[in-house]
This record gives structure tokens, sequence and C-alpha cells, in this order.
């Protein structure tokens, strides 16, 4: 059985909107990593525009075809362009999966096209053939297999879930000296995490702790560090971790998540711009070149 986990960008017309959001939960339980365009495709959009921003993201594009799409002329050209081009960047290449809602007739453009059946009834047949051909077809063809950043389809942002302690490292719990000398009774005490922060978690923790949205009397600034998956509080003891720090961890990390949430959304938001600007750069640079007349000489 297949191993590979396909990615799927799901585009449709704006009646089928609600249809698009039920087959994006199937194909996910299905394992498939799927977006759904939640800006959808009104008339006038291009489809060709919309499926060359998923290039760069997805293996697979599924468009729906149904009676909403196919009854208006821009859908059934852009449908054929799409369909005619390469729809490849480079190395890079998205391929177009037409699903047919409710036994509409397909296009003209489409008749020589592989096209499934998708029944409004039983999104979950369609689901698994969607799925196990995606498989076997990034299975066949490993060299067009793309790196995928995380998708924007979880509650923080596609960053994975969210930062939180696990646990203390036991093994790591350092031991006090005791000698009589201020401080000599405190020592290092490393805290497990869920997983590796994101970098920009790493580089404001050290803010957030020395400032943090809840403390006590018994905050310290300048004792805590992030080490790979692991926060390390220098100079303390596990009572005080107990009895003062865990709640003010809790909320420097509940900060830290959300501050990350907004940073990467934002960086997204600038990323989607620009290319949303280069691809209309690119198609007005095609309509134009096309318009150019020579002299046939």
């Amino acid at each position: 059985m297949s191993t590979t986990q396909p990615s799927i960008f799901i585009s449709y017309a704006h009646e089928d909107a609600a249809l698009a959001e039920s087959l994006a939960h199937v194909l996910e339980a299905q394992g498939a990593r799927v977006w759904i365009d939640q800006g959808e495709l009104l008339i006038g959009d291009s489809l060709i525009e919309r499926i060359a921003e998923a290039i760069a993201e997805f293996d697979f594009v599924a468009a729906l075809v149904s009676d909403a799409s196919v009854g208006s002329n821009w859908c059934r050209k852009e449908i054929a362009l799409a369909m005619s081009k390469q729809l490849s960047r480079g190395a890079r290449r998205v391929t177009v999966l037409p699903l047919r809602v409710g036994g509409v007739q397909m296009p003209a453009s489409l008749t020589d096209v592989k096209w499934l059946d998708l029944n409004p009834t039983d999104l979950h047949a369609c689901a698994v053939q969607v799925v196990r051909d995606a498989a076997r077809h990034l299975d066949q063809k490993p060299q067009q297999a793309l790196t995928h950043r995380p998708l924007a389809t979880t509650a923080d942002a596609g960053l994975g879930k969210p930062v939180r302690i696990t646990g203390v490292d036991t093994n790591g719990v350092g031991a006090p000296r005791n000698d009589g000398s201020p401080g000599s009774a405190l020592y290092r005490v490393p805290l497990l995490l869920n997983r590796a922060p994101h970098p920009f978690w790493n580089a404001n923790f050290s803010h957030v702790w020395d400032n943090p949205p809840v403390w006590t009397t018994m905050h310290r600034p300048g004792i805590a560090s992030v080490q790979g998956d692991r926060i390390v509080l220098d100079r303390t003891t596990i009572e005080e971790l107990e009895r003062y720090h865990l709640t003010t961890l809790g909320s420097v990390i509940r900060s830290l998540n959300d501050m990350t949430a907004a940073h990467v959304a934002q960086e997204r938001a600038q990323s989607d711009a620009a290319k949303r600007a280069r691809v209309e750069h690119e198609r007005r640079v095609q309509e134009a070149a096309e318009k150019l007349k020579f002299d046939d000489k």
C-alpha cells in the first residue's frame, strides 16, 4: 500500500462552495493534504491564474465540473485553456483532475480527458479513488514530487500543533552546589516540548520571558532559554517551577504561539500577494506578446 501523501488544491464555482468544503473534509479523512480555495472562483476570475498560484504548492488540482460551472462561457473557455497548457513551471507540475458533479455533460474540451464522477450523496467513494489514484501517480513519478510547506489549514496558521510543555527532562536536571554561597541551592531544570518551535518563536522567547504577560514576585528574567525542543531554566528548583514558573511559562508559551501564528500568516499573505502580482504580470506579457504583429520577411 502506498504511503505517499498527495496534496490537493480544490477549485470550484461559487455555487458549489458547500460541496467543495464537504469534499475537502472527506479527502483529508483519507489522508490527503487539502487546501480549499476560500476565495472561490467567481465569473470573470481566471482558472489558469488560480492553478498557476497552486503549482508551487500542490500535486493536484481537483476542479469541480458542475451545472454551475459548465453553464457559463467563461468557465468552458478557462477549462479548455487549462487542459491545453502543460500547467508546469520548470520541473514542477500540477495535474488537473476534473470531477464531474451529478452527471453533468462534460465540456467538449474535456471529452478526451480522464475524469471522475462525483456523487454529492456519496463523497466517500470518490475521495477514496482520488487519493488512491493520486498516491499511485506520485509513486510512479517520484522526480515530480514537490517539497511542500505546511498548509494553512490548522488553527495556528499551518505551524503544526501549538508548542506546549510535555514534562521535565529528569536526566538533564542539574544538582545544587549547596556550598553556602548565594544561589548555590539553585540548579538547571530542562523542560520537554512537544516539538521544536518555529525560528520566530525562538527568536522572541527571551524577550517574552523577560517581559511576560503573567508573572509572580519570584519571576527572574534572564534564566530561561530555548534549546532545540527544550526550554531550559537555569538557577531555579523543581519546587519553584511548580509554585511560580509554570503559570508564567504557560502565559509566555500562549503568547509566543499567537505571535508566531500571526507572523507566519502575514508572511504568507505577502508571499501570496507577490505570487499573484507575478502571475498577473506573466499573463499581461503573454497577452501583449500574442497581439504583436511582425512582418514576415
